[in-house]
């Protein structure tokens, strides 16, 4: 029978002890720990409790946290609320080597963005390994401050919810590094270093507090004892005070008559000479601000009298006479005969030099205002102690006297300085009020002009806008039950005002203005208003008026009037006008609505042939409302980028190839269909929106030519139209080098077509931009040549490349033998000045053969085709030369061949 092994048993009991060992060890590590650390605090709390300086507990406490944990790196920010700074009290670092002498009394925005600055803001413990300082510093709350640590461990110092300052330790040294236990030890050591620190900051206040009150009890001991020992100095001069009592009470009561200086001055000599011998006695009086040094009383044996000086208080000490010295320092100064032969040789050598010489500053209100003096020419005389005391006694009840002296005659020189003043403020104050009658007369006269002036225009001298509708807004009260005729306005806009504004300038403009409102106003009756709304619009309220007749009798008064010539100067001018009449029969409620369709009468009026007058009806209001919704939609539809670009077809009459393409707008409404582009383009000039429709046309156009640049390999050039505004726009030339530079396409690719009236109407604005175009490369065209514009005389004055012949002389030109003759002037004329010849509007093949015979060199028409979308426009490009060119070169053959 085998036996078991026996030492097993023993092995799993030695394990077992081994592992208890092993944990009383690790009990007996804490025990240790917490023995440590008990007697750590209990250091800490006693360091706490002591009245040792802020820097040596501070220095004592890092060597106690060092025992438990790694704190080579310590230091102890401060806050001082009060300064709005902040103070390192304690600073050791291995490698930001900064003196703590420079972290002192910083401001605490110096803070913004550092780890401390981030505790202060939290208000608790904050541990910043490195990754968390990558967090802080990525988010923004802290910034690159100081050298970079591996962990940070920073503890508020707070005493309740008062933030004391930061206490923080920190680590360069990836070995060493901070465990829990660390972070709870250092939490609880903050708050007792907080009390430590408030304790310590109180007592420092207390102390200094201490400092300040021994400090005033030291000075008023001095005080006090000073005060005693002159008591009983005086108590030992008894008599000799009552004496010198008597004498100042002397020159107090001769001070208070009204005797000159001198004598007062010669009387006060008398009693100090009773008292000391003052046979040579002088006071001199000083004047701070003009620096003037005066001798009102001398008396001297070798001088009657010393002449003013002038010394400033600055050069006071430079001078070298006895008495400056006494000014400049407001104090006794004594000199015997050693001392003058030392300082004043050149009196000794004069031998009028005194034996001895004492000056006592006369001192007011804490300012020397001057010296009396006593000097002896006795052989060995000497002043003695008791004689500076003495008059410095005296000195400073004379200082009072001279003063009050000096004021009193200073009081009788400002009374007379007074009433000086009095009197020229009353003669200036009798001068103010008479200008500020007139100056209220003139205000009151402004007033009553700009009363005026709010109700009417200042160039014309009419009631304005706002005074013709307080008036008509009357007569509609006042007529308002009344189905009759009661009152009518009539509205007037002149014809061809701008051209003449424009051609003459506004100086003349106004002129006529000024003109037309005289003539206007010898038009009407008494009690009628003549009224100008604004630039070149007028408007009359006949008022209280019952006959259509004499309504009708007025409009062509104002008809025939306003169409004979106007003589401006050395200009004679003619314009017309047209006029818009609306009565009361139609019942208005407010006068804007009365002007507002007396305005649409008036337009009534000019598309019927201007120089006219038109009723208002009810279809005139229709049309009004109609035309002001396609106003709103063709705003919207500008804005929207709805109108479509069409393109027509031109071109060259030799070749028969197409060379390029006239832009043109059209608009497709989503309710009113095709709207042709006569009615729609007059709005868009009349509304101002004609430039951001023209801009339109020039980016689409420059897309088109860029797209079939990159499609066929060649340019073709498209013509755009300008409109009046664009001629008067200064940035247009700027804007289309930008779009061609941005679209990077030649200056050739867009061409500009004009036509005759814009450049007549606008003749200098005209020209400035067409010399600007064609110094910048910018073909232009000249459109509907030939429409009655004196065009022939014309032509010189403008730079331009081309002519576009109108549809209307092409049209003539196979049926009128005048108009074929024109054709071959024209011809002839443009190849003398170089110019090429595009005729629009062709039709026919019979047109074609004109065209061709009189050599000109392009076309464009409904016979080549109308205008038409950009897909269609391509197709044309493909076929590159038209059919109509091969019918036309067959006919010929034929016709030869017959």
């Amino acid at each position: 029978m085998s036996s078991e092994p026996t030492n097993h048993p023993l092995q799993a009991e030695l394990e077992a002890a081994r592992r208890r060992i092993a944990r009383l060890e690790r009990v007996a590590d804490r025990r240790r720990y917490a023995t440590k650390l008990q007697s750590t605090l209990f250091q800490i709390a006693d360091l706490s409790a002591s009245d040792i300086p802020m820097p040596e507990f501070f220095a004592k406490l890092h060597a106690i946290i060092g025992e438990l944990t790694y704190a080579e790196n310590f230091f102890v920010a401060l806050l001082d609320p009060e300064q709005h700074t902040w103070s390192m009290a304690y600073y050791v670092d291995q490698v930001d080597k900064t003196p703590i002498a420079e972290l002192q009394n910083i401001s605490i925005d110096r803070l913004s963005g550092t780890l401390t600055a981030y505790v202060l803001r939290m208000g608790q413990m904050v541990f910043a390994d490195e990754q968390k300082q990558r967090e802080l510093h990525e988010s923004g709350e802290v910034g690159s401050y100081g050298a970079d640590c591996v962990e940070w461990l920073g503890c508020p110092l707070k005493v309740g919810k008062t933030l004391l300052g930061v206490m923080t330790i920190q680590s360069y040294d990836t070995a060493k590094r901070y465990s829990r236990g660390d972070m709870s030890f250092m939490q609880f050591v903050s708050r007792h270093v907080a009390t430590a620190v408030s304790r310590k900051q109180d007592d420092e206040r207390i102390q200094r507090a201490n400092k300040e009150l021994e400090s005033r009890v030291e000075q008023r001991t001095a005080e006090l004892k000073a005060a005693l020992q002159q008591v009983q100095e005086e108590n030992t001069q008894r008599q000799r005070s009552q004496q010198i009592q008597m004498a100042c009470y002397d020159i107090a009561l001769h001070s208070q008559t009204s005797t000159p200086m001198v004598d007062f001055l010669k009387q006060v000599h008398h009693i100090i000479n009773e008292l000391i011998d003052a046979r040579d006695f002088y006071v001199a009086l000083y004047d701070h601000d003009s620096g003037l040094l005066q001798f009102p009383y001398l008396i001297d044996k070798y001088m009657e009298s010393h002449e003013t000086l002038v010394l400033p208080f600055s050069e006071l000490d430079k001078s070298h006479l006895f008495t400056a010295k006494v000014l400049k320092t407001g104090l006794t100064h004594i000199f015997h005969e050693k001392d003058i032969r030392t300082l004043r040789p050149d009196l000794i050598a004069s031998k009028t030099a005194p034996t001895a010489w004492m000056g006592v500053p006369l001192i007011q209100n804490h300012r020397t205002i001057g010296a009396v003096v006593l000097q002896s020419h006795i052989e060995g005389f000497q002043f003695v102690p008791a004689d500076r005391e003495l008059m410095e006694f005296v000195a400073s009840h004379l200082s009072a006297a001279v003063q009050r002296r000096l004021d009193a005659e200073s009081l009788a020189q400002a009374h007379r300085q007074l009433q000086e003043a009095n009197d020229r403020l009353e003669a200036r104050i009798k001068e103010r009020t008479e200008a500020l009658e007139e100056l209220l007369a003139q205000r009151n006269a402004i007033a009553e002009k700009l009363a005026h002036d709010a109700h009417h225009d200042v160039l014309t001298g009419l009631p304005n806008r706002a005074l013709l509708l307080d008036r008509l807004n009357n007569a509609i009260d006042r007529f308002k039950r009344k189905k009759a005729l009661a009152f009518a306005v009539l509205f007037l806009d002149l014809d061809r005002f701008k051209v003449i504004n424009d051609s003459l300038g506004h100086l003349y403009g106004d002129q006529l203005l000024k003109a037309v409102s005289k003539r206007l106003l010898d038009c009407v009756r008494p009690g009628d208003t003549v009224a100008r709304m604004g630039g070149d619009e007028f408007c009359i309220l006949l008022d209280d008026i019952n006959d259509f007749a004499e309504v009708e009798k007025i409009a062509h008064r104002v008809l025939t009037a306003l169409s004979t010539a106007f003589l401006l100067d050395e200009h004679k001018i003619y314009t017309s006008t047209s006029i818009g009449i609306t009565t009361n029969v139609i019942r208005y409620k407010d006068a804007e609505s009365v002007i507002r369709d007396a305005d649409a009468a008036m337009y009534r009026a000019k598309a019927e042939g201007k120089n006219r007058y038109s009723f208002f009806s009810e279809q005139l209001l229709k049309n009004a409302m109609d035309r002001l919704q396609l106003e709103t939609d063709l705003r919207q539809a500008v804005e929207d980028r709805a109108l479509e670009v069409f393109y027509q077809p031109i071109y060259a009459l030799a070749s028969g190839e197409i060379i390029g393409f006239e832009a043109l707008s059209r608009w497709r409404h989503p309710l009113r269909g095709m709207i042709s582009p006569v009615t729609f383009i007059g709005i868009a000039e009349e509304t101002g929106i004609i430039g951001e429709l023209t801009d339109h046309v020039f980016e689409q156009a420059s897309q088109a030519v860029l797209e079939w640049q990159e499609k066929y390999r060649e340019i073709y050039p498209v013509n755009v139209n300008l409109s009046a505004r664009q001629i008067s726009d200064i940035n247009l030339l700027q804007d289309l080098l930008e779009m061609l530079h941005f679209h990077k396409l030649p200056r050739n690719a867009i061409k500009i077509e004009i036509t005759e009236s814009l450049l007549i109407n606008n003749f200098d604005g005209a020209q400035s931009l067409l010399q600007a175009l064609q110094q910048a490369g910018i073909t232009v065209l000249l459109d509907d040549f030939g429409t009655g514009y004196s065009s022939l005389n014309y032509l010189h004055q403008f730079p331009i490349n081309a002519i576009k012949i109108d549809r209307s002389f092409v049209r003539q030109s196979t049926d009128s033998a005048k108009a074929k003759g024109l054709l071959a002037g024209i011809s002839f004329i443009a190849k003398q000045m170089h110019l090429a010849l595009v005729a629009e509007g062709v039709e026919t093949m019979e047109q074609l053969r004109v065209l061709r015979e009189f050599d000109v060199e392009f076309a464009q028409g409904y016979l080549f085709g109308a205008p038409m979308p950009k897909a269609d426009a391509e197709k044309l490009i493909v076929k590159k030369v038209h059919p109509v060119f091969a019918t036309l070169a067959s006919s010929q053959q034929s016709v030869q061949s017959g």
